[in-house]
């Protein structure tokens, strides 16, 4: 879930090739106008859809967008859910993963849990390609 894009365009600013999916037709195309902005349209390919495995990459992203079958069983991945522990004091999302269960799906990851401004708790994960 790509949204509006501004992480795609970061990377792109910054020499990637990105790909960009995201299931909201709107918010592709709010990220295509943000590249075009930015000059950098040509280095992001967008699709409207729902990531339901992995896509070949050098890195994978995923923040605040929890998909399970979609993270890597190797390769550079580096990703920041909403945690059970929110799910638990804020009701929401619906699927919120624990840290261990972060650990299990990202071996060789360094997983971390922690809050951000707003109560906002979150497992975080990095792992090194």
């Amino acid at each position: 879930g790509c949204g509006a894009g501004r992480e795609a365009v970061w990377l792109a600013l910054y020499g990637w090739r990105v790909l960009a999916i995201d299931r909201l037709p709107d918010a592709i195309a709010r990220g295509r106008s943000l590249a075009e902005r930015w000059g950098v349209g040509d280095r992001i390919g967008w699709r409207v859809g729902e990531v339901d495995g992995p896509v070949p990459a050098d890195l994978t992203l995923m923040f605040r967008f929890f998909a399970p079958a979609a993270i890597p069983a190797a390769g550079a991945f580096l990703g920041e859910f909403f945690s059970d522990r929110h799910r638990a004091i804020h009701g929401k999302p619906t699927v919120a993963p624990s840290a261990d269960e972060v650990a299990v799906l990202v071996p060789g990851g360094v997983v971390e849990e922690g809050e951000r401004e707003g109560g906002i708790r979150t497992v975080r994960v990095r792992r090194d390609g």
